[in-house]
């Protein structure tokens, strides 16, 4: 495994031509997913294809890419089975954070259920500011704000990968690149395996 350096070793190692842009990616796959349905609901993700498409994307300054890790934050409904979702991500070398959601009846008496990796993910991104060059988020949601504003402060390169008509207006001024999912490429159909 690559060892990894400080920010200030980091700063000096960059000035060295073989040195590879190391890139972090973190999948919001609630956000993903609804999104989807809603833009192309006969379509699902391709994860592999996304991880192969950012892995190629123009690289900084010419520096080649090297993934350094990659997290999938996904919420599944108590009692329902997700494996073969998870070990799909596995094999695209995306590590898996999974919560379950449970059924809660508000005092009104209604159902309400509100799980979310928004907190978790920003932790996660923010513990490996010294370990990456770059930090890719895929997500629409306009709560990353914070943290992408946050990593600007050291120096860290911010893209976002998301849906070009619902991506948060905000989000995409507080990066320095925006990969848009347009490509058939990167979805299969449902009834795909």
């Amino acid at each position: 495994m690559q060892k990894l350096f400080s920010r200030k070793e980091r700063m000096t190692l960059k000035e060295q031509k073989h040195i590879k842009e190391r890139i972090a990616v973190f999948f919001d796959v609630q956000n993903l997913y609804k999104i989807t349905l809603l833009a192309y609901p006969n379509h699902r993700i391709n994860y592999k294809n996304i991880m192969m498409y950012l892995m190629k994307s123009k690289p900084y300054n010419g520096i080649p890419r090297e993934l350094i890790t990659a997290y999938a934050y996904t919420v599944c409904n108590e009692g329902h089975n997700q494996t073969g979702f998870v070990e799909y991500l596995k094999n695209a070398d995306i590590q898996v954070k999974e919560k379950i959601r449970k059924e809660h009846i508000k005092e009104t008496g209604s159902d309400f259920s509100k799980t979310d990796w928004d907190v978790g993910m920003c932790v996660d991104i923010m513990d490996l500011r010294d370990k990456v060059d770059t930090v890719i988020i895929a997500s629409n949601d306009g709560d990353f704000i914070p943290v992408l504003k946050n990593l600007k402060k050291y120096g860290i390169r911010r893209e976002i990968f998301g849906f070009e008509n619902f991506i948060n207006r905000y989000l995409v001024s507080n990066v320095d690149k925006i990969h848009y999912i347009r490509d058939i490429n990167l979805f299969k159909h449902r009834e795909d395996k």
